[in-house]
């Protein structure tokens, strides 16, 4: 019984190899263990030939265990690298982003505010002119009904670009409230615009 055993082992042997050449990844491990008892009947017949067979088979498969993990550790190293080089554009976009909006912002604040500056200059005018307009006659009050209307449309104007009044009558300045051209004004002026309403931006 031995010796029809030790006969036919090249024979499985072949048949292992020839299955060897079409297995795949699911297939491997069977091969595997099919190889390991192939090898323990070619030692306990003694069979040399089909020794030095499954152990260069073996070692092939060590060998090529040892590469895939050589290659899943290259693969995850790169994909580490690119995931912090993702992460750092990704932040660095945002932060471009950011800086980009408050550019904008800053940019859209600053001409907001020449204009609004420019502006209050006229709105003293209207406010001058206000006080000299006559409704005696039906020509003047046709005249001051077409002041009310533009002054009406120059206040909305004002209040898109966020000016809103502020009574300051009997008040301290605050600069941080309040807008005045100029920074000295004679007692007279003072006591001209004493009654009118002051405007300030709103940021």
């Amino acid at each position: 019984m031995v010796l029809w055993r030790w006969k036919m082992l090249p024979v499985r042997w072949k048949m292992l190899q020839s299955v060897m050449s079409v297995a795949d990844a699911e297939d491997t491990s069977s091969v595997v263990m099919a190889s390991l008892r192939s090898y323990k009947e070619a030692l306990a017949s003694n069979d040399e030939s089909v020794i030095a067979e499954i152990e260069a088979f073996l070692k092939s498969i060590e060998d090529e265990k040892i590469d895939i993990e050589r290659k899943v550790a290259s693969l995850t190293e790169e994909l580490s690298t690119e995931k912090e080089r993702v992460l750092r554009i990704s932040a660095d976009f945002d932060n471009f982003r950011k800086r980009t909006e408050r550019e904008r912002l800053s940019l859209v604040t600053n001409a907001q505010g020449e204009v609004v500056e420019n502006l209050l200059s006229v709105l003293d005018n209207f406010e001058r002119a206000k006080t000299q307009i006559k409704t005696a006659t039906e020509g003047e009050e046709k005249i001051n009904n077409s002041y009310q209307n533009i002054y009406k449309q120059f206040m909305e104007i004002l209040g898109s670009l966020g000016v809103v009044p502020v009574e300051t009558t009997g008040k301290p300045f605050d600069p941080m409230a309040r807008y005045r051209v100029g920074s000295k004004f004679s007692q007279v002026v003072m006591n001209f615009f004493e009654n009118l309403i002051k405007f300030v931006l709103v940021l």
